[in-house]
């Protein structure tokens, strides 16, 4: 299983958001059968977190956190993120939805639960935010160097792009089909979570005007991911972009 990020670049002017943004935050370290318990992700979890309310313009009262929830519970706060952003009317609104945990080829595990991709996805598409962003980050195995994702069905998306009701998005996964994602005991978490928080934290603004684009995020989170793995029993690990943003500028 591949992680899938739909991402918004954080340089947008943040004073138009917040007071109707809302995030799902989950971390599950659960493990279902013939799967091995997780480390980190309820700390990749805390991570996403602390990113968009310290510097992303999320309002912490507005950003839930899930920590090994079953499916029930997931759909219940994605609900009430989606009643609240239609409540917002024609007001500029965010919506991230983030899960670091388990993940067969065509469901999320949360223990003994399978979550269909599927009905994932039409819950997500339902949420009437003017941008959404959701961040897929799919394990298997706990131990350090290890695959975070079963092997990806080539036809596995999360999310299609065109049905979004959404002014713009964009989607990294964080490998290719064919390969596996890893967390490190080194890094105490995703390889590629940890770069790509790193990225939005300011170490990608590589022209240094104080902003972190969505190219400037992916290509120092592709660059750091690929050497991290490259060394690993594993295999290296190649993030991939698609983009399908409307507006103006980077």
């Amino acid at each position: 299983m591949r992680s899938l990020v739909l991402v918004n670049a954080l340089a947008l002017p943040l004073p138009a958001f917040g007071a109707s943004d809302r995030a799902v935050i989950v971390g599950s370290n659960q493990a279902g059968p013939g799967q091995v318990p997780l480390q980190w992700a309820d700390a990749d979890a805390e991570r996403m977190r602390a990113v968009l309310t310290e510097i992303g313009g999320f309002r912490p009262e507005d950003v839930e956190v899930l920590r090994d929830p079953d499916a029930r519970t997931r759909f219940g706060s994605i609900d009430r993120a989606a009643d609240d952003l239609g409540a917002a009317g024609d007001q500029p609104t965010r919506f991230v939805f983030y899960y670091s945990g388990h993940a067969r080829s065509r469901s999320l595990s949360l223990g003994a639960d399978e979550l269909p991709i599927e009905l994932l996805d039409e819950r997500l598409e339902s949420v009437p935010a003017r941008q959404s962003l959701a961040v897929l980050d799919a394990c298997q195995a706990g131990e350090p160097g290890s695959p975070k994702g079963v092997m990806a069905e080539a036809a596995f998306s999360f999310v299609s792009v065109a049905g979004l009701s959404t002014e713009g998005t964009a989607v990294v996964a964080s490998s290719t089909a064919n390969e596996l994602s890893q967390e490190s005991e080194r890094l105490g978490g995703s390889m590629f979570t940890h770069h790509w928080i790193s990225a939005l934290r300011g170490a990608a603004d590589q022209d240094r005007d104080g902003a972190v684009t969505l190219d400037e995020a992916y290509d120092y989170a592709y660059d750091r991911t690929l050497v991290e793995t490259a060394a690993t029993a594993i295999g290296p690990q190649h993030p991939t972009l698609r983009i399908d943003l409307r507006g103006h500028g980077d």
